[in-house]
């Protein structure tokens, strides 16, 4: 199913002396996956519209993200608008995409903008499936290089045991009671700073306009060693550079880096 967006441009004429009417109007585009990563060219949309109300069906070509409008209008003496390649207005396409969680412990990061804790997590999950399938969700205390786990719904008031926050580009170990497919609908985070400490590291892929590989991440993290990620059907799977195990990293993933020293990690974004 495609979704359709309606840009509605309200074009003004010059008041008399000077009128003439508005012939047409064109609109304008351009593209970022997060709002600061690099833009692309203003690309003319799906023709001109020479009827009031100048509406167009935007079917957002890029997908999920950020897209910038500018109207450029002509008037019946043929006087044409100056482009200025400055947007007059913005559009976030949200996420909408699935990923599939399995019985036992999965590694995860949250690829939306959200301002949750622990147990809002286990609720986004829990909510959808109609009951409790997630009972716990962990991090990693990167700096005193232990975990953290939170007990949904224990503790006095409940909830309150270890309800750590989320954060963006991190990743977290949750529990479930068996297989499900989980749909993650929101805005796409627009930017990820993780500090990375000395030893490991759990961070998270959120970059829906790419994906990467553990050889690939490790590489472009200058202290980093190696990265670990867990399959509930599999196992872990080591990346060491020189020695192999190299794996796939897609949005929605969570996995460890381990470094030797501190660093910033901006979550493999240009």
């Amino acid at each position: 199913m495609v979704n359709l967006y309606l840009p509605t441009v309200t074009a003004i004429d010059y008041t008399e002396p000077c009128v003439s009417g508005v012939k047409n109007v064109t609109l304008y585009y351009r593209f970022s996956c997060y709002n600061n990563s690099p833009w692309t060219l203003w690309t003319k949309w799906d023709g001109v519209d020479d009827t009031s109300p100048y509406t167009w069906q935007f079917t957002a070509p890029y997908g999920p993200g950020f897209y910038e409008f500018e109207a450029v209008s002509v008037d019946n003496l043929g006087n044409q608008e100056t482009q200025t390649f400055t947007a007059e207005a913005i559009l976030c396409v949200p996420l909408n995409f699935t990923y599939e969680l399995k019985h036992g412990w999965n590694l995860i990061t949250v690829p939306i903008n959200v301002s949750w804790n622990a147990g809002d997590l286990a609720n986004y999950i829990n909510k959808q499936a109609g009951y409790m399938i997630c009972d716990t969700v962990v991090m990693l205390d990167a700096v005193n290089q232990t975990h953290i786990g939170h007990p949904v719904g224990e503790g006095n008031p409940p909830g309150t045991i270890n309800n750590f926050t989320i954060q963006a580009g991190i990743g977290y170990w949750v529990f479930l009671h068996e297989n499900f497919t989980l749909r993650w609908v929101g805005k796409p985070i627009e930017n990820i700073s993780v500090q990375l400490m000395p030893g490991f590291n759990l961070i998270g892929w959120a970059n829906h306009c790419m994906n990467t590989t553990a050889s690939s991440v490790v590489e472009n993290i200058t202290p980093a060693t190696m990265a670990i990620t867990y399959d509930a059907f599999i196992g872990y799977t080591v990346y060491i550079p020189l020695i192999g195990g190299d794996f796939d990293i897609t949005i929605g993933r969570g996995f460890y880096v381990y470094c030797t020293t501190s660093t910033m990690w901006y979550g493999g974004r240009p």
